[in-house]
């Protein structure tokens, strides 16, 4: 899972049927539902949590702080197929938060209850270009070709993780769902350019994009009175 990918990789396409991924760097996995395409990152995450723990006793997790990725994150709380995450021997990062631990309380106020993470390895996002290197790196892509909060404006009260600091992650997992989103990525170069996302990538490890025509909020059931 944590092999080295700087060309474009396989693609992993549930249904013969379905559109032709955009041209992107890195690994491209594809699922037709949200739904489908958030078991898939989250079996991935597992196998890639228990290889790194394997071979260094921890695992070193990384997250935007974004809605989608907040509720990402309240997923796996409740998810019976990921229940055996190792959160004892996982470190939680945040790439962005303010100034005041917004980001963070929330964070703790999900995880600390209901994962077994120990609150000393929950870890506020900082500015350091030198600060520790991570594992893996979850951020998701918007319309407007943002990744995690990289893309909107940044106000004096919050705080980035530096892009180069990222892209020395080992596996960097860039979550795009819905049509707006993939309209974006369709209209790409390849070489780097103007849009935040494009400046993303794991500069020795693997790049991973999970690719999905609709969100979690598409196929949400109608409220039925």
């Amino acid at each position: 899972m944590s092999e080295s990918s700087s060309e474009k990789g396989p693609y992993d396409i549930q249904e013969h049927g379905a559109g032709a991924p955009p041209e992107l760097w890195g690994e491209i996995a594809v699922r037709d539902s949200a739904d489908d395409l958030l078991d898939f990152l989250s079996a991935e995450l597992l196998i890639e949590a228990q290889s790194r723990i394997r071979a260094h006793d921890a695992f070193h997790l990384a997250i935007a702080w974004t809605d989608t990725v907040a509720r990402f994150m309240e997923r796996m709380m409740y998810d019976p197929a990921i229940r055996q995450f190792p959160w004892a021997r996982t470190h939680c990062w945040l790439l962005n938060d303010t100034r005041t631990d917004d980001c963070y309380i929330r964070l703790r106020d999900i995880l600390v209850p209901h994962s077994g993470i120990d609150e000393a390895n929950m870890h506020g996002a900082d500015a350091r270009e030198d600060g520790p290197v991570f594992d893996y790196a979850m951020l998701d892509v918007g319309p407007d070709g943002r990744a995690g909060a990289m893309g909107d404006e940044v106000r004096d009260s919050e705080v980035l993780v530096p892009l180069d600091r990222i892209n020395r992650t080992g596996f960097v997992a860039l979550l795009a769902m819905g049509s707006d989103v993939q309209a974006t990525l369709q209209s790409l170069e390849k070489a780097s350019g103007v849009l935040p996302v494009q400046s993303v990538r794991s500069d020795s490890g693997t790049t991973r994009w999970y690719l999905s025509p609709t969100t979690p909020d598409d196929e949400a059931e109608p409220f039925k009175d």
